[in-house]
């Protein structure tokens, strides 16, 4: 699974999944997989008291020199472990008690972070249930693109963005954590959550905390410059952590019916192990597991891995694991191929086109609705499957987008480059999990 296209199951299906998601539940707690174990968070609690020590000390022997926003990057990574650990809280990993949880969430979320531990439950849980569901992930928005269908009908800066996401992504993650502030005040403001008060009390401590413990230790100028470029790169480094998880996976319609199982493994992205990557994504390299299992600690999620992984092989689900180098490789490739479309003129007939040249086909007088729609496949193509162009087509006199297999117009007309190269990705994807149900058949 390397591209998003919209990745439809039989509603027969679903049943089944469901039994299958039950079978795995049972496996997974019979081996004591999703037992919480408060003990085991001392050492990282300890370890992280030491970092705080060392930031603190670091930024102390240099306060008077523009070198202490060297300190900026240290004291990013220490703020990115505390929201792996506020992050499990609100997932209810580490006490036995939710009503404990719920407490250390707010005071790492709000008293820590600065961020409201109300909005980012509700938005999560909903990315939980529904990942890379379009129009219900809140995951998916914003001015990048992980499907060709979102780039249609998109309009200033945020069309320039999406043109260029495949670079753009990668600057975008600095402002991470400064939405995340915003879009916490927002909800602090509507006083959506069921602990407003307490969370505003939290979110205003910290703020009084952090920035006057920053201006009294570095003056006002070099105070509030280090907040910034603290802010900034604890959002590129929690984005670095997050972005391979999903971008690039299976993307559902609304509409689309997946049960459980299959729609957690086929829209996450595991990441091989690494003492390494498992520390600094806070083991949310195991994504796959921690979506099906969301309450399940992370110390327990890579010794789940190898069973989650039998299960679904066992089962042909596909089961994505690849090296974090390769993950952002995918990514870049990934959000490359989507914006293709937007690098060239939506338009219905841009004027370098010409009746004769090799993306203008002329089709007379036929009437839009009466081309013929071939799926044959082509046969000098891999795994059986159409490798469409979109070229531009006139009919009647106007010019139209349409697919085209190297024969003849395949499908309806488009007025854009846009809704053509949608549908194309569509097509094949369609194609493509057809022929793989044929070869599994044989």
């Amino acid at each position: 699974m390397t591209s998003a296209v919209e990745t439809a199951v039989r509603p027969s299906r679903i049943s089944a999944g469901t039994a299958d998601y039950a079978q795995l539940k049972r496996l997974v707690a019979d081996r004591g997989l999703l037992e919480r174990h408060p003990l085991r968070y001392v050492p990282q609690a300890l370890a992280l008291t030491l970092m705080i020590a060392g930031v603190a000390a670091g930024i102390g022997l240099v306060r008077d020199s523009w070198w202490v926003l060297v300190w900026a990057a240290p004291a990013a990574l220490l703020f990115g472990q505390l929201g792996f650990l506020a992050h499990e809280a609100v997932h209810n990993q580490i006490c036995r008690s939710s009503r404990r949880n719920h407490v250390l969430g707010l005071l790492l979320f709000d008293l820590c972070l600065g961020g409201s531990a109300g909005w980012w439950a509700d938005k999560h849980n909903l990315h939980h249930a529904q990942p890379n569901r379009l129009g219900v992930d809140p995951d998916l928005g914003g001015p990048i693109a992980v499907c060709p269908s979102q780039t249609v009908a998109v309009g200033g800066p945020a069309r320039w963005i999406m043109r260029h996401q495949d670079s753009a992504i990668w600057g975008l993650l600095f402002l991470g954590v400064l939405l995340v502030h915003l879009q916490s005040a927002g909800f602090m403001l509507r006083r959506a959550g069921r602990n407003a008060a307490a969370e505003g009390v939290l979110l205003l401590t910290h703020a009084a905390a952090y920035a006057g413990g920053l201006i009294l230790a570095l003056g006002v100028g070099r105070g509030l410059l280090f907040a910034l470029v603290h802010r900034l790169l604890l959002g590129a480094y929690l984005g670095l952590a997050f972005l391979p998880n999903h971008t690039g996976m299976a993307v559902l319609g609304q509409g689309e019916d997946m049960d459980f199982l299959r729609r957690q493994v086929l829209t996450a992205r595991n990441l091989r192990a690494s003492p390494v990557t498992d520390y600094l994504t806070g083991v949310l390299s195991c994504q796959i597991e921690h979506h099906l299992f969301p309450r399940m600690p992370r110390s327990q999620l890579r010794r789940a891995a190898p069973l989650v992984r039998g299960f679904c092989e066992a089962r042909g689900i596909a089961y994505r694991e690849t090296g974090a180098l390769e993950a952002y490789a995918d990514v870049y490739r990934h959000l490359r191929k989507v914006a293709l479309p937007l690098r060239r003129r939506a338009v219905p007939a841009p004027p370098d086109a010409r009746p004769g040249s090799d993306d203008f086909v002329n089709l007379g007088q036929v009437a839009a609705r009466s081309v013929t729609v071939d799926m044959s496949p082509s046969p000098d193509h891999e795994d059986s499957t159409v490798e469409y162009a979109l070229k531009l087509i006139k009919v009647g006199g106007e010019t139209r987008w349409a697919l085209h297999d190297g024969r003849k117009v395949v499908g309806k007309l488009f007025e854009t480059y846009g809704q053509a190269a949608a549908e194309r990705t569509r097509v094949q994807g369609r194609e493509a999990a057809a022929a793989k149900l044929e070869a599994r058949a044989e």
